[in-house]
């Protein structure tokens, strides 16, 4: 039998009869609840396959995110759980990834990182604090339907807050991919304390950087090679009939 389509669910899920938990106050209030009164047995091995992807994307994320921000690792973990429950809970869309993100993980290291030392418990006190706060700023803009205001933000705008994320990603991993241990409060930049302690190096740090990224190119030399085309799901893709 195939499997249900996109539209078929949807179609699936608007002929149903509302259930005791829809009705209810608390369906209202939480409208992930509310959902399990439509699910389908079908839907398990499908949703079981897609948390499997998003798991094994989401954990070397969180970690290397959580890292980025000047936090222990395990913290990522924290992070990616509680947010994909309370999206579960709460959220608006039923196909979305949430987690720890690099460009709010750089915000956080450049607001923190001059106010304490960087994975002291006073760090990740300040961290936890950050995070409420902005959730509290949140929910008062999802209250007030202030979602539209980033409709005002103009693609150049968009286009340069990422290439500098991009740029402060790059520049900020200096330090671990040439293995060098230094003080960054110390230095303008971390390309300054990387330039300047380059005697420091760690070759074998530098030897898997260097492997790692001989790996990610390596599904592009194999297309110059008849029969062993790149596999990307996302390239060369057309709309379905």
């Amino acid at each position: 039998m195939p499997a249900a389509r996109p539209v078929d669910i949807v179609t699936t899920m608007e002929r149903r009869t509302k259930t005791g938990i829809e009705d209810s106050g608390l369906g209202r209030l939480i409208p992930g609840f509310a959902m399990l009164g439509t699910y389908e047995k079908s839907w398990i091995r499908p949703d079981l396959l897609a948390g499997l992807t998003v798991w094994a994307m989401l954990v070397p994320q969180a970690l290397g995110y959580a890292v980025l921000a000047g936090m222990p690792s395990v913290h990522g973990l924290y992070a990616a759980v509680g947010a994909l429950v309370l999206y579960w809970l709460w959220g608006s869309g039923r196909e979305l990834n949430v987690g720890p993100e690099s460009t709010v993980a750089i915000m956080i290291a450049t607001i923190l990182g001059s106010r304490a030392t960087t994975g002291s418990d006073e760090y990740a006190s300040m961290a936890a604090l950050l995070a409420l706060f902005v959730g509290f700023v949140l929910l008062i803009g999802g209250l007030f339907r202030l979602g539209k205001v980033a409709d005002f933000l103009s693609r150049p705008i968009l286009a340069g807050y990422v290439f500098g994320s991009g740029i402060l990603i790059v520049t900020s991993q200096l330090p671990d991919l040439f293995g060098v241990d230094v003080d960054r409060s110390l230095y303008l930049s971390d390309v300054g304390a990387v330039v300047r302690n380059l005697d420091q190096t760690d070759i074998a740090a530098l030897a898997i950087e260097h492997g790692v990224r001989e790996l990610w190119t390596l599904d592009r030399d194999f297309a110059r090679f008849p029969g062993l085309e790149s596999r990307n799901p996302f390239e060369n893709t057309s709309p379905p009939r």
